[in-house]
C-alpha cells in the first residue's frame, strides 16, 4: 500500500487535531525547509527517522556506447537517504 501526501496529511489532521489544509501546510513547510538546506549543500539528520546526505560525484572518463569515442560524465551531486537505527528496528518489528 502506497500513501500519497493527501492520506499522510489526513492521517496527520486525524491524530492531532487539525485540519487536512494546516496539515497540508505543515507538511510543505518541513519539505521546503528540506529540500533548501539539501540546496545549500547541508545534510539534514533527523533524529530516529531519516538522514537526508548530499553525495558528491566527481566526474570520469568513459566510453560513448553508440561512437566508442571516449566522453566525460560531468560531476555530479545527489541525495542519500539512510534509515536512522530505531526506524529500522521499527519497521523489522523489532
Amino acid at each position: 500500500m502506497r500513501i500519497y501526501k493527501k492520506e499522510l496529511a489526513e492521517i496527520y489532521a486525524q491524530k492531532h487535531g487539525i485540519t487536512i489544509k494546516e496539515a497540508k501546510s505543515r507538511l510543505d513547510q518541513v519539505a521546503d525547509v528540506i529540500v533548501s538546506e539539501l540546496a545549500e549543500g547541508n545534510d539534514v539528520m533527523l533524529n530516529n527517522f531519516f538522514n537526508f546526505k548530499i553525495r558528491e560525484r566527481s566526474a570520469k572518463q568513459a566510453i560513448d556506447l553508440q561512437s566508442g569515442k571516449p566522453t566525460v560524465i560531468p560531476a555530479t551531486r545527489t541525495v542519500v537517504v539512510q534509515m536512522a537505527a530505531p526506524t529500522k528496528r521499527k519497521i523489522k518489528g523489532k
